[in-house]
């Protein structure tokens, strides 16, 4: 189940529509974790419709209708699955009257066990993904809790692809709000063009967008504007909007532009980078200086253009007051509400001063000019062709930043959702792995102590001398031993691995603990001539005696294992503070230091292949420390190559649960 979790999450990662999806996670199922058939339906009008299949079909799905009708009553486990949005387990197919309907087919096709698992796309069950498995009871307490994993995963990765959809239809939106603007939009960063849109290029009078690339973007500008850009280019990398300014451009040929400037930072490939929208309003100053000429010339002038005295009086008002107003009486109406205060002040300071004002729909830019200490000209300008632009700047800037924005959100959810993907794939991976070695390393060294047994069994039958006899009977029980203690390892990996490590603490003298673990070894530490040396004080701990007796065995095994002949193993006990220490040193091979953070995981061995020199599943140092961890203490290794070992535990005094 492992391989299929992991080859799912593999499909997650790489799948770009729900279809593909959908058709790997059959594939994986089947192919990896050996069901004999898989198969995902959806909710579709009336029915459940198979979208896809792999594995034994033979014509099942044809012959099983699921109405939508067996769904909204949950009448079976497809339908239960999807009407109640939870795992529905058919433990066997031979006697759950669940599958009455489908048994004979089901039987014909050898289904003995499946699973409903419900597909959800955010809050919705959409259709449930089926497993069919050939032996009865398949989905165990572990299987369950795996198809759980695997059901949550391929909903993960459902909304995965929906982020996925939304992306490229974000980045789609944002291409075309780019490509299609009236407006230039440059993307520069660290102050070269990195994007320029068609707009762009005809403002630069540049021949393609490649002509604009890489140019460093003070080379489009007029030096005397130098200091402002780099003011706003400032401004934008402290992550600020620079508002609309006017400056003058250069094109590649040379030309003058007058353009108002918007800056907003963005990102760009992962990049920060400053996005322009530029509007060209060459045209406009033009049309601007034009209008300043006909003020010479009020009687001309479709502007409107007053003579106002100090006190407010109007005493004059040219013809071009009636493009706005149809009533002579309403002509006091254009000038902006306080007009009077600022003739005063322009009047008395003697300097200009500009106003802007709305009539109705229009808008003025009035110029007020003082021409003595008592009269003032004021000078309008029709600027609501202008003000429309740049409104309209304004809001496509807007969107633009409320597109990149969104975008840049959905990105960031892609990569945090790809980060946990690839994450739950490489753990997985793992386990899969983990599983395959234990396969091949436990079989392996199983096999070893049987091999060895049968044939000293074998001998033993044939043998007539009786201490002969006697001495292949005791070498029968030395491998019926070692598998006992490989067994021992396997039972403890697996309740760990389940949380299941119950412990059962009683009070005992460490001495006696030493003891009854020494007991056990003896007769190995004994063969390979290894002198043993005890520094142990006396002294009571809580705790698990069993388990406790088995870490300690394993120490003292890999001590005889890697030491050399005639070495010494020294076992150390200390009552500390709050602690029991306890050390076993030997004087072998060692560990190489770069190794030493890697023993403690399960399978680990210095040398991994199946004709390795010293054996052993690789599971020792990780039952010890999974031990240890269960009683709340911890275990490290200290090591000098060609020197040995020292393996210390240290367990709380009080250790172990009731």
């Amino acid at each position: 189940m492992y391989a299929t979790l992991s080859g799912i999450n593999h499909a997650i990662i790489h799948a770009k529509t729900r279809e593909e999806l959908f058709e790997e996670a059959c594939r994986v199922a089947v192919e990896k974790g050996r069901f004999r058939m898989a198969w995902i339906g959806v909710v579709e009008g009336s029915v459940v419709k198979p979208v896809a299949v792999r594995g034994h079909v033979a014509g099942y799905l044809d012959k099983v209708k699921i109405s939508l009708e067996a769904v909204s009553s949950g009448r079976e486990p497809t339908g239960r699955a999807i009407k109640e949005g939870r795992i529905v387990i058919n433990p066997d197919t031979r006697t759950n009257p669940e599958v009455g309907p489908w048994r004979e087919e089901m039987l014909k096709r050898g289904y003995l066990s499946s699973a409903a698992i419900p597909l959800r796309e955010g809050d919705r069950v959409i259709g449930a993904f089926n497993l069919y498995a050939s032996e009865p009871g398949f989905f165990d307490e572990e299987e369950v809790a795996l198809v759980e994993q695997l059901a949550q995963d391929i909903s993960f990765g459902l909304d995965h692809i929906k982020k996925l959809e939304e992306l490229r239809e974000s980045e789609l939106r944002y291409r075309m709000l780019v490509e299609t603007s009236p407006f230039a939009v440059v993307l520069f960063s660290e102050g070269r063009i990195v994007y320029a849109n068609p707009a762009a290029v005809k403002l630069a009078e540049a021949s393609s967008l490649e002509e604009l690339l890489d140019k460093h973007v003070l080379e489009f500008v007029l030096p005397k504007y130098h200091s402002l850009v780099q003011e706003r280019i400032k401004r934008v990398g402290r992550g600020e909007i620079a508002p609309p300014a006017e400056m003058e451009l250069l094109t590649l040929r040379g030309n003058v532009v007058v353009a108002e400037v918007m800056g907003s930072p963005v990102i760009y490939q992962g990049k920060p980078a400053i996005q322009l929208v530029i509007r060209d309003i060459t045209e406009h100053k033009k049309a601007e200086e034009r209008i300043k000429e006909l003020s010479q010339f009020p009687e001309k002038n479709p502007n409107p253009i007053f003579r106002v005295r100090k006190d407010g009086e109007i005493l004059y008002h040219n013809p071009g007051v009636f493009n706005y107003v149809s009533d002579a009486k309403d002509v006091r109406n254009l000038l902006p509400p306080n007009y009077e205060e600022l003739v005063r002040r322009a009047c008395d300071s003697g300097e200009e001063i500009r106003a802007e004002h709305r009539f109705g729909d229009r808008y003025i830019d009035y110029i007020i000019l003082p021409v003595s200490k008592t009269v003032a000209h004021i000078y309008g300008r029709d600027i609501t062709e202008k003000k429309r632009a740049e409104e309209e700047l304004k809001r496509y800037a807007e969107e633009l930043e409320k597109s990149q924005k969104a975008l840049l959100n959905i990105l960031e959810d892609e990569r945090e959702a790809r980060e946990k993907l690839e994450k739950a794939y490489g753990e997985l991976k793992t386990l899969d792995t983990l599983k395959d070695d234990i396969i091949a390393n436990v079989s392996h060294e199983l096999r070893t102590p049987m091999t060895i047994a049968k044939g000293f069994a074998e001998l033993a039958l044939d043998e007539q001398n009786e201490e002969e006899r006697k001495k292949e009977l005791m070498k029968i029980l030395e491998a019926l031993e070692k598998q006992n203690a490989i067994i021992g390892d396997l039972i403890a990996m697996a309740e760990a691995s389940k949380e299941k490590l119950k412990l059962r603490s009683s009070h005992f003298s460490i001495k006696d603990l030493i003891s009854h673990a020494i007991v056990e070894k003896k007769k190995d530490i004994s063969k390979k001539g290894i002198k043993l040396e005890l520094q142990v004080e006396d002294f009571d701990v809580k705790g698990d005696f069993d388990k406790l007796k088995h870490a300690l065995i394993n120490l003292i095994d890999n001590a005889i294992k890697f030491n050399r002949p005639q070495g010494k193993i020294l076992i150390k006990a200390r009552k500390g503070k709050n602690s029991a220490i306890i050390s076993v040193s030997d004087t072998g091979i060692g560990i190489p230091e770069n190794l030493l953070p890697k023993i403690f995981e399960p399978l680990f061995q210095g040398d991994a292949s199946i004709k390795r020199k010293y054996g052993g599943t690789g599971m020792g140092l990780a039952v010890v420390r999974t031990i240890v961890e269960a009683h709340g203490g911890e275990v490290y290794a200290e090591s000098t190559p060609g020197e040995g070992s020292t393996f210390t535990l240290v367990l709380p005094l009080g250790a172990g649960g009731g």
